[in-house]
């Protein structure tokens, strides 16, 4: 306290606790010689306060006690933590920089990693940007570190009918995967091999039925270090990398990037912008184009109009106007996983197989719906954009092409009335026909004693029509006749209502 007004050095002391006068450090004076040196202060009268030096041997960082202290010596003190730099390298190196990279299919980087560096005291973490990359800087030699990395999410990204094909062509034996993270991305269940359980889980998820895969995370990261291996990678391998005693840079601490189900990584070259082979080819599905009346079930073929050869097809079909029952298998070895009906009406179907369904003569599969109006087909069925994309992979490549639905008229050269569907009834049923051209048409039906009990007339286009018929347009149940007239055409025909 005597040397408050003059420059002087000293070593801070032990804290001496007063009831009346105040804490404070005592401290003791020191030659002006020791100054740097660890611990010693020199007070500046000017500036009324000490400061002190450091040496390379408090690198990185330092705990300080620093104090105030008032006009009545009263003194109060904090421990502040000093970050210390060799700006100009004049210290050994007591820290280095660990990096590396998080990368997918032909090193593609992967953004939104999460990289984890873990000393055994506390953890600090690094989110990759778009070229993969991560670095911490400035790490104490000495320690030990372990490196891992994470994400989850978004388990739908990349998944599509392509994936499926690949796995089938693996399972049958007809194209291998040698790829090793090809193979981890395809097996979802975890059970160390690639079978239609895969195939089942990725496919709930392309649908929608599914938003998250039950078993594992949508990414894995295994250690990149030049030892994966198809033969090994499904029995386990190195997620986390170990530095033990750390003493110099460390830059190559690498990790795959597998996103489950996503067996060409076109997840992750979608995230980047890029995309997988497209095909000039567009495939248009051939549907047959009528009339159909509200409640009418619908049984409708789609045929493979150009007979490419498809391996893997999805769509997305509006359900605005239709009620979609199911779907039934033609080329396409259609299961119930292969499609779903949303919230919305539409139906989301995927389906990928190794046969190719190339025969434009039998249905690819048939849709089975009720329909909501009347209307032509055409009108009420069609592709809409929604999450899945509406695509095609065909040829041995499986590359991508667009899809179209391709609707056409069947050529209607004569008159012809057919047998009211169902037949017996007990609600409703449909009796349909076709014009050769646009005229009216009356329909009357009789009962058995020849009495009149429907007399409907109404004009109708060329081509196939239907007329539904009420259980409430008849007296009772029982046997009765109806009868089609048009200017040059007449036919009756009989039905039965029941109880």
């Amino acid at each position: 306290v005597s040397k408050l007004d003059e420059v002087h050095y000293f070593e801070a002391g032990e804290f001496v606790s007063r009831e009346t006068e105040g804490d404070y450090f005592e401290g003791v004076e020191v030659s002006a010689d020791l100054y740097p040196g660890p611990g010693i202060q020199r007070w500046d009268p000017e500036s009324s306060t000490s400061g002190m030096g450091f040496s390379c041997a408090d690198l990185p960082e330092r705990d300080v006690k620093l104090s105030v202290h008032d006009d009545d010596l009263n003194t109060d003190y904090c421990v502040v933590n000093l970050i210390l730099q060799d700006n100009s390298n004049a210290c050994e190196d007591t820290d280095g920089l660990i990096a590396g990279r998080v990368a997918a299919k032909e090193g593609n980087g992967v953004a939104g990693a999460i990289v984890t560096l873990d000393d055994g005291t506390e953890t600090t973490t690094f989110l990759t940007g778009d070229d993969g990359a991560f670095s911490f800087d400035r790490q104490p030699f000495g320690s030990n570190y372990t490196i891992s990395v994470s994400r989850d999410g978004d388990d739908e990204v990349g998944l599509d009918s392509r994936d499926v094909v690949i796995i089938e062509k693996h399972i049958m034996e007809e194209e291998l995967i040698t790829d090793p993270n090809q193979l981890l991305a395809g097996d979802v269940d975890n059970n160390g091999a690639l079978s239609s359980i895969d195939i089942i889980l990725i496919n709930r998820i392309i649908t929608g039925v599914a938003t998250e895969f039950a078993i594992v995370d949508s990414w894995q990261f295994p250690v990149d270090d030049g030892t994966l291996d198809a033969s090994t990678i499904l029995d386990g391998f190195e997620s986390t990398i170990t530095l033990n005693d750390f003493d110099g840079d460390a830059l190559d601490n690498n990790f795959a990037a597998v996103k489950m189900g996503d067996l060409d990584c076109s997840g992750v070259d979608g995230l980047r912008g890029a995309g997988i082979t497209r095909s000039s080819i567009s495939i248009a599905l051939g549907m047959q184009d009528s009339r159909v009346v509200k409640g009418e079930l619908i049984e409708l073929p789609v045929y493979n109009v150009d007979g490419e050869s498809i391996h893997g097809i999805q769509f997305n079909l509006q359900g605005t106007d239709v009620s979609f029952i199911d779907v039934v298998p033609g080329q396409a070895a259609v299961q119930a996983h292969n499609y779903r009906v949303d919230e919305e009406g539409n139906m989301i179907f995927a389906l990928g197989q190794v046969q190719a369904m190339n025969d434009s003569d039998q249905p690819l599969f048939s849709l089975r719906f009720i329909a909501e109006k009347d209307g032509r087909l055409s009108d009420l069925v069609g592709l809409v954009d929604k999450r899945l994309k509406n695509r095609a992979y065909v040829n041995a490549g499986l590359d991508a092409a667009d899809i179209s639905l391709e609707f056409t008229t069947e050529v209607i050269e004569s008159t012809v009335l057919y047998q009211n569907v169902p037949n017996p009834f007990s609600d409703n049923t449909l009796i349909p026909f076709d014009l050769d051209r646009d005229q009216v048409v009356t329909l009357s039906v009789v009962d058995m004693s020849g009495k009149m009990v429907v007399n409907h007339s109404k004009f109708y286009p060329q081509g196939k029509n239907v007329i539904e018929l009420n259980k409430d347009d008849l007296p009772s149940s029982g046997i009765y006749y109806y009868n089609l007239k048009t200017g040059k055409y007449q036919k009756t025909m009989k039905l039965i209502l029941i109880e």
